[in-house]
């Protein structure tokens, strides 16, 4: 297929979202979702005898408003969202000679989501809105199935958009707009530190 202008070079796909507008009526609405390990089916057909009973807990919250700041003329609308989730990975080295370093590491997330927008009516023929998002999250988890934490990565992502539109009816059958948009994306893939990947010494067997 063919993308029009305002999708520009594309390599992939293209997904059209149309973010939510206020209203001349004050309207919000809010959620909370819980799920942990008492809630969810056991992760795999054997149980890992590290990890019998593996914690795990996802707590995600949010709330959205939207409503007038002139009416008739100038609305607003914002969402929030986050995600708090909270899980273990069990890491076992294949090497028999280096089972003492099998353990049980906590893996946390969390993720924000922000969404603001304005819509003005600048006459009953224009149209101009502004929306800005943010989505930041950081997670520590590792790359590789069973690799021992010391091989795991403290992701931190942190991206921003922004859009200005302004829309004319120039004719019943001709319509123009004008978009800006910019973008902004951060992707860090850090080595643990040692609060994320302490050393244990295990007095019995006398290694670390």
């Amino acid at each position: 297929m063919n993308f029009d202008l305002s999708t520009g070079i594309a390599a992939g796909g293209a997904i059209n979202i149309v973010t939510r507008t206020g209203s001349n009526q004050l309207h919000g609405s809010g959620f909370f979702f819980f799920r942990d390990h008492n809630l969810s089916a056991y992760p795999g057909l054997q149980r890992d005898p590290l990890a019998p009973d593996p914690f795990f807990a996802r707590r995600q919250s949010g709330l959205w408003v939207g409503g007038p700041v002139i009416k008739d003329r100038l609305f607003f609308f914002a969402a929030y969202e986050h995600n708090n989730q909270k899980g273990v990975f069990t890491s076992i080295p294949s090497d028999p000679a280096f089972s003492s370093l099998a353990r049980v590491t906590s893996s946390p997330r969390h993720d924000n989501l922000v969404n603001a927008r304005l819509d003005y009516r600048l006459s009953t023929s224009t149209t101009a809105f502004v929306r800005y998002s943010h989505d930041g999250n950081n997670a520590f988890a590792p790359r590789e199935i069973n690799s021992l934490p010391s091989a795991w990565e403290s992701n931190v992502n942190w991206a921003d958009s922004g859009v200005l539109s302004v829309i004319s009816t120039l004719r019943p059958t001709l319509v123009n707009e004008f978009r800006y948009s910019t973008t902004f994306w951060s992707n860090r893939n850090n080595p643990p530190t040692a609060e994320q990947c302490p050393i244990v010494w295990d007095s019995a067997a006398r290694t670390w």
